[in-house]
């Protein structure tokens, strides 16, 4: 079983989701810093089979010049993982409910983009499942977390 890979600034998030998938039989890492993600999928390609990457972090690749908002750095951080990783499904998680760029990520071959505060663990399990169960080629690009809570 490939790795499934969270990039999120939230370390306290992060530790939980780790410890929860990896309960659940998931293997898992995280890195929370844009640089350290890409210097890890670049050492670890072949073993990243899904990535889950908050949109809204900042940065220490990306300098102040190059970004307007820190969600460009979840935009930037996306585009450097395509040209690592071209076809390695995307889950996106983020707090902005403006999803403008919602065709944006989707060709960046984004599967899912889930509201962080409305998603919970057992519903990123249920994503996570069918997204690792699907053929590469299967789009879905979709916003969910407006749901009722387990």
């Amino acid at each position: 079983m490939k790795e499934i890979l969270f990039i999120d600034d939230d370390a306290r998030r992060t530790q939980f989701q780790v410890e929860y998938f990896e309960l659940l039989g998931f293997r898992v890492s995280s890195r929370e810093l844009d640089s350290e993600a890409l210097d890890y999928i670049a050492d670890r390609r072949e073993a990243i089979g899904l990535i889950i990457l908050d949109m809204i972090m900042p940065s220490e690749k990306y300098g102040r010049e190059e970004t307007s908002d820190y969600f460009d750095t979840g935009l930037f951080l996306l585009r450097d993982i395509r040209k690592l990783l071209p076809v390695v499904p995307v889950i996106i998680l983020t707090i902005r409910r403006d999803l403008s760029e919602l065709q944006q990520l989707s060709e960046l071959g984004v599967k899912e983009i889930l509201i962080k505060d409305k998603i919970t663990a057992s519903q990123l399990r249920d994503v996570i499942k069918e997204i690792i169960e699907l053929p590469p080629e299967r789009e879905v690009s979709r916003a969910k977390g407006d749901v009722d809570e387990d």
